[in-house]
C-alpha cells in the first residue's frame, strides 16, 4: 500500500492492484509476524486478506508473486483457543499457490493486505433461512441446518 495520498480519509486504490470488490497489496519486501502484519495492513486503511468466494481466493492466487512461498493471509483460530495461543493461516503462492496452512503467528511471512474498493459497493449476502420447524416423523432439524434429516444406521 505503498505511494498513497494521506490526505483523504479514503483510500485510492492508486498503485494497488484491484480484484472485483477491493485492493490489494503483496508485501514481499519485508516480512512480518501474522499479528504485526494484521497491524501494518490496518495502519494502511485495510486488513489481512479473507477470501469469501472462489473467485476472490483464485485472483489472489493468480496475482501474487511466485518468488514467495507462504504469505500471510486473514485468517486465523486466535480466541478460539482454549490453552494455547493459537494459529494463523500461511497460503501458499507460485505453481502450488492457493493452499492454506496453519503456522505459529510467531512465524515471519510476506504478506497479502486487502481494502474494500472506494468505487464499487459489493452486493449484501442474502439472509441465512430460517431452520426447518417441522420435520416428519424420524426426521430431525438442527438449529444451524435448513433441512430435516435422517440418518440410517
Amino acid at each position: 500500500m505503498k505511494n498513497r495520498s494521506n490526505t483523504s480519509s479514503t483510500l485510492i486504490c492508486q498503485n494497488l492492484i484491484k480484484g472485483k470488490y477491493y485492493c490489494y497489496h503483496f508485501e514481499t519486501e519485508m516480512v512480518k509476524n501474522w499479528q504485526d502484519a494484521e497491524s501494518y495492513c490496518a495502519s494502511q486503511r485495510g486488513h489481512l486478506a479473507s477470501f469469501h468466494t472462489q473467485e476472490e481466493l483464485s485472483f489472489i492466487t493468480s496475482e501474487c508473486p511466485p518468488a514467495t512461498n507462504d504469505v500471510w493471509i486473514g485468517l486465523n483460530d486466535l480466541g478460539f483457543s482454549d490453552n494455547h495461543a493459537g494459529t494463523c493461516v500461511g497460503m501458499t503462492t507460485g505453481l502450488t499457490g492457493g493452499f492454506w496452512d496453519d503456522k505459529p503467528c510467531t512465524e515471519v511471512f510476506p504478506f497479502v493486505c486487502e481494502t474494500p474498493r472506494p468505487d464499487i459497493t459489493p452486493p449484501t449476502k442474502p439472509p441465512t433461512p430460517p431452520p426447518s420447524p417441522d420435520c416428519a416423523d424420524g426426521w430431525t432439524a438442527e438449529r444451524h441446518f435448513r433441512n430435516c434429516y435422517k440418518v440410517k444406521i
